[in-house]
């Protein structure tokens, strides 16, 4: 707070009120410029962040850029292979993890089908990486932000190291499209067939409930 804004007497509010809202606007300005900076320098093929490097790779500060993790890719190919080839699902692919003792990525101690969806669909893997995806549209009632996917044309794709190759990346796509519109369809049946049936005890069966996921 400035100093020279008095501590009491009619205008104080006034001044203290002009004082937060000049250094709001400085704020604002300031995070514009280095999301400007940021973009730039995505624009130029580099990567902006270290948060931009999931498993599989380790990001290099002194050049921008995604590096190979030998180690975790070897996992990554194997998640890509055995779900395009050998058609194992998301939940099976997770249980053969878990009993390789293979480390997932982060603090977890166990892999889950959900995390692994999401790395199948990561198009870093397959030797892109998009910046500037997601724009905040708001926050939920508990005051988190809300995200929204920006047009494909608003994001800037940067060039890394690929571990899977296109194709087998692509058919990844189609088997998890797949598999969503199977959970659709099930999903859908069940409602129908909600009330119709009957438990052992003669209550009515109903459809699963979810809880509203909060984004």
């Amino acid at each position: 707070m400035d100093t020279s804004i008095p501590a009491r007497g009619p205008l104080s509010s006034i001044f203290t009120f002009l004082d937060t809202w000049r250094a709001g606007r400085e704020r604002r300005a300031i995070i514009e410029r280095t999301s400007r900076g940021l973009l730039e320098k995505a624009r130029r093929g580099k990567v902006i962040s270290r948060a931009a490097a999931p498993y599989g790779y380790r990001f290099d500060p002194e050049t921008s850029t995604l590096v190979l993790q030998e180690d975790e890719a070897k996992i990554v190919r194997m998640a890509f292979y055995t779900y395009t080839q050998e058609r194992l699902s998301l939940v099976g692919l997770a249980d053969r993890l878990n009993r390789l003792a293979i480390t997932p990525p982060g603090a977890g101690y166990r892999w889950h089908s959900s995390s692994i969806g999401r790395m199948l669909g990561n198009e870093t893997y397959a030797g892109t990486l998009w910046h500037h995806r997601w724009q905040q549209v708001g926050t939920t009632k508990g005051n988190r932000p809300r995200f929204k996917e920006r047009p494909k044309h608003e994001q800037v794709a940067v060039s890394v190291p690929s571990i899977v190759s296109r194709e087998i990346f692509e058919a990844a796509q189609t088997r998890l499209a797949e598999n969503l519109r199977i959970a659709k369809r099930n999903t859908k049946h069940e409602y129908l067939l909600s009330g119709l049936l009957k438990h052992a005890c003669g209550s009515r069966m109903g459809g699963p409930r979810t809880r509203r996921a909060s984004t």
